[in-house]
């Protein structure tokens, strides 16, 4: 999740974690909070001043939006949780994202839309195979209904922008989407992912975002019947 330097410096000055901040070109939003296994996640901090910069320096284009705007207004992901799962080449990352089981991300997914009161899911990931068997699990669950942008991914169980067979701009695009649809949910359930910090910072208020694991974490709040609360 990478900031031209001087967005980046706005937020050096604003945060008193400034001086973790190397000196280079390109820098990490938030020193990778959320992207990378071993740094925290997202804090209501980050979020706030994430998406103050999204609202000063990114520019969609219009028509994009537009066709973004009515594809969420139609599958009412307003009422959805959204669920990001990032596997692939990201294991070099975040180890405890590819030891998630297809069980385990369909079990805490709808745990996370009880706890939200919805009963559909925006799936969004970056494994084609992965995703279809949690599809297959949730859908299972009477009521339950289970969308998704049509994002081209790797037949070759790759990184999509890894596979030369899938066109760059596509799955550009797609990513964009996925983030931007994400973004409009109720909420996100993610795996440690550059593009579920991007649709975290794209929300708007009273969104809330939760992760599959938390190795950071002493006590597992997977673990409490209470979780995820709201």
């Amino acid at each position: 999740l990478q900031l031209p330097l001087h967005v980046a410096e706005q937020y050096v000055l604003q945060t008193s974690a400034c001086i973790s901040f190397p000196r280079r070109r390109w820098q990490g939003f938030a020193n990778g909070r959320g992207c990378r296994e071993g740094r925290a996640h997202l804090s209501e901090t980050d979020v706030t001043t994430g998406r103050r910069l999204c609202q000063q320096h990114l520019n969609i284009n219009q028509d994009a939006l537009r066709a973004l705007d009515n594809f969420a207004t139609a599958m009412m992901l307003s009422m959805a949780l959204g669920v990001h799962i990032r596997r692939t080449d990201k294991g070099s990352e975040a180890p405890s994202n590819l030891s998630i089981t297809v069980e385990e991300a369909a079990h805490k997914t709808l745990k996370a839309a009880a706890a939200l009161s919805v009963r559909t899911i925006f799936l969004a990931g970056d494994d084609s195979e992965f995703l279809a068997g949690v599809h297959a699990l949730i859908s299972a669950d009477d009521g339950m209904r289970v969308i998704a942008w049509p994002s081209r991914l790797s037949e070759r169980g790759r990184a999509v922008h890894y596979d030369w067979q899938v066109p760059g701009s596509e799955a550009a695009a797609d990513a964009l989407a996925d983030a931007f649809c994400l973004s409009r949910c109720r909420g996100l359930l993610s795996t440690f992912s550059c593009l579920s910090a991007w649709a975290t910072l794209l929300s708007s208020s009273g969104f809330v975002w939760w992760h599959f694991r938390y190795p950071q974490s002493d006590d597992d709040p997977w673990t409490s019947s209470n979780f995820p609360c709201t």
